[in-house]
């Protein structure tokens, strides 16, 4: 996920200064489609994080 939105900052150019994944300058929904276009899988999470396993 880290060189998908470096790749996509390379490409798409931004403000000099330090950013972040979640910073509001970069286009959320650009880079996960970015990321998954690079083999990552993306799964939505929405409640408590849990082991699957005990």
């Amino acid at each position: 996920v880290c060189s998908a939105v470096v790749l996509r900052l390379l490409a798409d150019g931004i403000t000099p200064g330090v950013h972040t994944p979640g910073d509001d300058a970069l286009d959320a929904l650009d880079l996960l489609h970015h990321a998954t276009a690079l083999g990552v899988r993306v799964q939505e999470f929405t409640g408590v994080a849990r082991a699957t396993s005990w």
